[in-house]
């Protein structure tokens, strides 16, 4: 049973909204502006303004963009294939001193990094 919402509470919930809204605003305005300024100050005398709005579009959306798809493909269920114990192990010292290994991010419950996804293969 859904109880309907008080206007307190209604009130509250644009408020967060609004919020949200213009924090998310201010840090889009104040990233596209610093995005534009260096592409700008790093551009051939002559590029056009346009040139650094443009890259700042690219360069702040296209990602946000991708990442909302690999989101989608994380979604769908993984295989139930055991890890390879050669996957837990640490990995191999880097060759090159003061540099660190790369180290994976863990896979998901139930994911083996061979079998990420059920239909998938290597």
């Amino acid at each position: 049973m859904t109880t309907k919402p008080t206007p307190g509470e209604r009130f509250e919930g644009v408020m967060l909204v609004l919020i949200l809204l213009a924090i998310g605003g201010m840090a889009a305005a104040a990233s596209f502006t610093h995005v534009h300024d260096w592409t700008m100050n790093n551009s051939p005398a002559g590029t056009g303004d346009w040139f650094g709005w443009a890259n700042a579009v690219i360069s702040d959306l296209v990602p946000s963009a991708s990442d909302s798809k690999s989101a989608d493909a994380d979604a769908t269920t993984c295989t139930s294939a055991p890890t390879p114990s050669w996957s837990s192990s640490p990995p191999p010292r880097s060759r090159w001193p003061g540099s660190s290994p790369r180290r994976n991010p863990p896979s998901p419950a139930g994911c083996s990094p061979l079998y990420p996804r059920s239909g998938s293969s290597p």
